[in-house]
């Protein structure tokens, strides 16, 4: 709410304050015999100079700016307003069965692919899942989104572009799924060579089997 109109109080009550002052500058501070409508304005003059009158002009640009002081406070600021032209929901699309299949496909894999350790996802790698959740798979949606709109929702189009879209979608599951087989294949890699760095440094092994019993002595079986 604007304070606009508040503000108009004190900045009227001052002008009349400063009106009749200078009205009194012209008029004199003694009315005069000579003319018989000066004594009445001389007593209005001086009710709305007196003491009384700018006390209450005071104590009302008191209250106005306290009053827009507390109402700008509470008041709506442009990024609490709702927003007319924010964008709507993307209403859901009625797939096919293989569209939908193919589309689960590519979450699973996506959702494997955030669980990898940083440590076995090569640049190359990340940089082809990236490319693919924020421009490949972005354009295929809506390119697939305004190739429906131009057909009935359901029907033997319909089915033709969710056909041709589930394939679109396979190509990228199995491009994710490769991308998935190469994380796994270099953390097994990691793993095989500090497995042969132990073993060449700590040749001995320990027999992880029950250790055997031999009267009072019982212990852990080594073996070169």
């Amino acid at each position: 709410m604007s304070n606009k109109p508040l503000l108009i109080l004190p900045v009227m009550a001052g002008g009349v304050l400063l009106a009749s002052r200078f009205v009194t500058s012209f008029v004199g501070d003694e009315p005069s015999t000579a003319l018989p409508y000066e004594a009445p304005l001389h007593d209005l003059l001086n009710v709305m100079t007196g003491p009384i009158v700018i006390s209450l002009v005071i104590l009302v640009f008191i209250l106005t700016m306290a009053a827009g002081f507390l109402g700008g406070t509470s008041a709506t600021t442009p990024a609490e307003q709702p927003k007319l032209d924010a964008p709507r929901p993307k209403p859901q699309l009625s797939l096919t069965a293989d569209a939908r299949q193919a589309k689960a496909l590519v979450d699973a894999l996506s959702a494997r692919f955030r669980q990898m350790p940083n440590d076995v996802i090569d640049v190359a790698v990340r940089t082809e899942f990236d490319m693919i959740h924020e421009k490949h798979l972005p354009a295929l949606e809506q390119a697939h989104r305004d190739a429906r709109k131009t057909v009935p929702a359901c029907g033997a189009e319909a089915n033709a572009l969710d056909a041709d879209y589930a394939v679109a979608l396979g190509r990228i599951a199995n491009t994710l799924d490769t991308l998935v087989t190469n994380c796994t294949a270099r953390a097994r890699t990691d793993l095989e060579v500090q497995s042969r760095f132990i073993e060449l440094r700590h040749p001995s092994t320990v027999d992880l089997l029950m250790p055997e019993h031999d009267g009072e002595q019982s212990g852990v079986k080594y073996r070169d």
